[in-house]
């Protein structure tokens, strides 16, 4: 979708006439989801989709367009500056708190230069700020600096909501990370279905007020330090963890498909609570580290296998895609050190 998106184009529009009935479009990644939305006029002849408006979409998928939202509508979001050079930085020194979180205005431009397991940098002093700065100057990546949000992995939350054409709530699950991979600032890794109200109504209230509809994921984080939890981002799209919510109850690619196909459906916005999904290469590998800091025993991560209800990739009915996953995926972390694979948000790993 990055490089190719017209030849994109052109193939979806071929395919469209190999498939019956109407085809519906879910686009599961932020690539495919901008590429959709840039091309929609075209493609829209040939699918179905669930869309936002385009402008306000290319908004939620900048990170300071994000933050803009959030001071717009009163949501609570980390402080958050748009810096383009070292002398952008010097010149909001004194407005910067340090510890602050350098993270990019694109994700996945970011991953494409500085690796799939980087999210950002983590820096502790103007000194650093700069040195970073000057670190991925040469790939020209637009970046924002984000004060640090205190507190474990298990304090983020992610609330998925599908709204109606007229912000009627059609579907609601909402589950809280318990590890990440990479820890601290990475990809949820182990998850569990739970309940919380403040979260929910805080991102029920945004999504409404900017005139959502459609699919999306709203990622908050309770800080330690005490108030409400902070909006960290919206994803477009349903996520890897969407076999956690079908075990919860709520099968939401089922009920995106019948909202955008117009098929009556009652809403569904209760689910189970306690569920547990695993993405279990990835959560070993997060394990390893919590445990070599002495926060994890091995003993308790294996008896929390036996808990787990839904998975990433494996099926008993098909184990062969999630094993390839695993080796190919370890492989990979094998031509790095631990160290830079558990921590690529020390700025001792940036490449």
């Amino acid at each position: 979708p990055d490089t190719e998106p017209e030849q994109l184009v052109q193939d979806l529009i071929r395919l469209r006439g190999q498939i019956d009935g109407e085809p519906v479009l879910m686009p599961s990644s932020d690539p495919y989801v901008i590429f959709l939305s840039r091309h929609r006029e075209a493609l829209s002849e040939y699918y179905i989709f669930r869309l936002p408006d385009s402008d306000l979409l290319e908004q939620v998928v900048d990170k300071e367009g994000m933050a803009d939202l959030c001071r717009q509508y009163g949501s609570p979001h980390p402080q958050t500056h748009f810096v383009r050079s070292v002398a952008d930085a010097a010149a909001l020194a004194d407005q910067i708190e340090f510890p602050v979180f350098v993270k990019p205005r694109m994700g996945h431009i970011w991953r494409e230069h500085m690796g799939q397991t980087s999210k950002g940098v983590e820096v502790a002093s103007s000194k650093e700020l700069f040195q970073v700065l000057e670190t991925i100057g040469k790939f020209n990546l637009e970046v924002v600096v984000q004060s640090i949000v205190v507190g474990p992995d298990s304090n983020l939350r992610s609330t998925r909501i599908l709204l109606g054409a007229d912000s009627e709530m059609r579907a609601l699950a909402q589950h809280r990370t318990i590890r990440q991979f990479p820890p601290l600032y990475g990809v949820g890794s182990c998850s569990e279905s739970f309940d919380d109200k403040e979260a929910e109504e805080i991102s029920v209230n945004l999504l409404r007020a900017i005139g959502w509809r459609g699919p999306a994921t709203v990622q908050s984080k309770r800080d330690d330090r005490g108030g409400p939890p902070v909006v960290i981002e919206i994803n477009p799209r349903w996520g890897q963890t969407t076999e956690l919510d079908i075990k919860s109850g709520v099968n939401l690619p089922l009920l995106e498909y019948q909202d955008a196909l117009g098929i009556e459906y009652a809403p569904v916005t209760e689910f189970k609570q306690g569920i547990r999904w695993i993405d279990t290469a990835a959560d070993f590998l997060s394990a390893r580290y919590y445990v070599r800091k002495g926060e994890l025993r091995w003993m308790s991560w294996f008896r929390s296998l036996f808990r787990v209800k839904a998975h990433a990739y494996f099926d008993w009915k098909d184990p062969i895609p999630a094993v390839r996953t695993y080796i190919r995926r370890l492989r990979s972390i094998r031509k790095i050190s631990l160290h830079d694979a558990t921590e690529p948000h020390k700025i001792e790993n940036l490449k």
